[in-house]
């Protein structure tokens, strides 16, 4: 069972899709770009992660992370197909004073 709204199973849809792409023997066009796709949002996603922590102590760079997390979005895009606009991240940083 899987479930987007309590995330029940989440981890382990991803887990699989994972194995299946990486499990391909053959090399198309196709599992090309998805491979790619998938291994630029995570790359995207562990440097967001780690500019959480911020820098000798100063306080996370808000603007980064709204760049990493637009990458990692449109590199998901990329593989999905499915396109998100900037509404769903001006909502996510409305709240934060972003560059001042």
């Amino acid at each position: 069972m899987t479930s987007v709204k309590s995330g029940v199973g989440i981890d382990h849809l991803r887990q699989r899709i994972l194995e299946k792409v990486s499990s391909l023997d053959r090399a198309t066009p196709a599992t090309i770009r998805l491979r790619a796709g998938i291994t630029s949002a995570h790359e995207s996603l562990v440097q967001a992660e780690k500019s959480m922590t911020g820098c000798d102590g100063l306080p996370p760079d808000e603007a980064l992370l709204a760049v990493l997390l637009r990458h990692a979005i449109d590199a998901l895009g990329e593989v999905t197909g499915a396109v998100v606009g900037t509404d769903i991240l001006d909502r996510v940083f409305s709240r934060h004073c972003i560059g001042k």
